[in-house]
């Protein structure tokens, strides 16, 4: 996506883009930050600073930003670029976009007088002889007249961006298993580690499987192993068909996202398979803490999760610390890493291993990680 920080020259755009950059690449490591100024160097720009001079450069900085989105890249754009041909052009032509208007007085800039561009020495200045397009609707217009608000005016602009594309990667990653589900409706066999954890299960108890999938773990655990069952998945379709199709008095299935789930009781077993890396750390964290609050005393969580052992580890786009892009979504775990986290949010591991063997699929035999911990 495209962060586009525009305003007059000395409106701070450079100084809280680079910021907002260095947030935003903390989590998203495909982010870079462009400048007006600096690709204008860059590309050798040799027009003046008359308005259809600036004008040509205002579309190659768009342009230039157009192509990074489309290799999902994302940029935070610092620029005057102040035309409403432009603000339209991004608005059209780049699918995910925030814009962000600095709004500083102009006797502020005068007393800031950057560069000496409002000294009236100088022509072609925007803002003084030169007029410009007010942007009509950006996301954001945010008052930068003082300094001491340049520390939220940061936050605000960075918890948008962060924001965006967290929202992005869901939409992308509920999308694929939307499709995905589509072609696989019917649970088949449960999982061998669904097997594995049934020797820590007691009968009548209630069970939580996080990112339940097409179901097939929580039929088991509730036609074989007597539990009663709650599924969560985001995948609407899927939910309804569950439900309609296997749905009963000891089972039944919600469309929640499990890294935010809401309960209305206590359970006994807490569930993951093959869910955990498809967030990132920050909900990661979130989701053990709900796991911690959900679970009843001496309950159990169950993890199994891929490992940066994994063969597929390192295909696809890297987007992130172990965090990759093929069709979907994936980070892998750092075994002493997720333990530590597991132990962190309060719970007590009492089995923990990274091996292969555990989750053979067709031609794959991914390294995995099992983690059992006690509330």
């Amino acid at each position: 996506m495209v962060i586009w920080i525009t305003g007059l020259s000395g409106s701070g755009k450079t100084t809280i883009g680079k910021r907002v950059y260095e947030n935003v690449k903390q989590k998203y490591e495909n982010t870079v930050f462009l400048d007006g100024d600096i690709i204008r160097k860059a590309l050798d720009n040799n027009y003046g600073y008359s308005l259809s001079e600036r004008l040509r450069g205002a579309k190659q900085v768009s342009g230039l930003c157009k192509m990074l989105d489309n290799e999902n890249i994302n940029v935070i754009c610092a620029t005057m670029s102040l035309f409403e041909e432009i603000q339209e052009y991004n608005r059209v032509e780049i699918k995910d976009y925030i814009e962000v208007f600095l709004d500083v007085d102009i006797n502020e800039l005068k007393n800031r007088n950057k560069k000496d561009l409002y000294s009236g020495k100088i022509k072609d200045v925007v803002g003084v002889d030169l007029e410009y397009d007010i942007p009509a609707n950006p996301e954001l217009i945010l008052n930068n007249n003082a300094m001491d608000s340049l520390d939220n005016n940061v936050e605000l602009v960075t918890k948008n961006a962060l924001d965006k594309i967290d929202n992005l990667f869901t939409k992308r990653s509920v999308d694929y298993w939307e499709e995905y589900y589509q072609n696989h409706k019917i649970p088949n066999k449960q999982s061998l580690f669904a097997d594995f954890i049934s020797s820590y299960i007691s009968n009548n108890k209630k069970i939580l499987e996080l990112g339940c999938g097409n179901g097939r773990d929580s039929l088991y655990f509730s036609n074989e192993l007597s539990l009663n069952t709650t599924g969560i998945d985001q995948c609407t379709k899927e939910i309804d068909f569950l439900n309609t199709t296997y749905g009963s008095e000891k089972l039944e299935f919600k469309e929640q996202d499990f890294t935010n789930f809401n309960v209305d009781c206590k359970y006994d077993y807490i569930y993951s398979r093959f869910t955990f890396h498809s967030i990132d750390e920050e909900s990661e964290t979130r989701t053990l803490d709900l796991i911690f609050n959900s679970l009843e005393n001496d309950g159990l969580f169950f993890l199994e999760a891929r490992s940066i052992k994994d063969e597929l580890f390192g295909e696809g786009k890297r987007v992130g610390k172990n965090e990759y892009v093929t069709d979907h979504y994936r980070r892998f775990l750092v075994f002493d890493l997720i333990k530590k986290k597991v132990e962190n949010s309060g719970l007590k591991i009492i089995y923990s291993i990274e091996d292969k063997g555990f989750a053979p699929h067709k031609d794959e035999d991914p390294y995995v990680i099992r983690i059992i911990a006690k509330r």
